[in-house]
């Protein structure tokens, strides 16, 4: 698996593998929530910087399609002062 997940201290972790539940669980699978899927995270070693995550947040922001909640996220990353301001706004 090649997905990577940012932690907010600006480390970077992959998702390395998926722990299925047991038996039991999956037969139950069509009810929601019952069937849970873990992920195991292995650290990269590498850091991001509060500047490298709000420059990329802002490209992916640029490429969505122009609506009235586009303009002031765009405001709210570009003021954020903290990881967990420029995620979550």
């Amino acid at each position: 698996m090649s997905e990577s997940a940012l932690v907010f201290t600006g480390e970077v972790y992959r998702v390395t593998d998926r722990k299925l539940p047991g038996l039991a669980r999956q037969f139950f699978s069509f009810i929601p929530n019952f069937c849970k899927v873990e992920l195991v995270f292995l650290s990269t070693g590498e850091r991001l910087t509060i500047e490298e995550v709000r420059n990329h947040m802002l490209a992916q922001l640029y490429l969505l399609d122009e609506d009235e909640n586009k303009t002031e996220w765009i405001e709210k990353v570009k003021n954020a002062r903290t990881f967990e301001e420029i995620i979550f706004g």
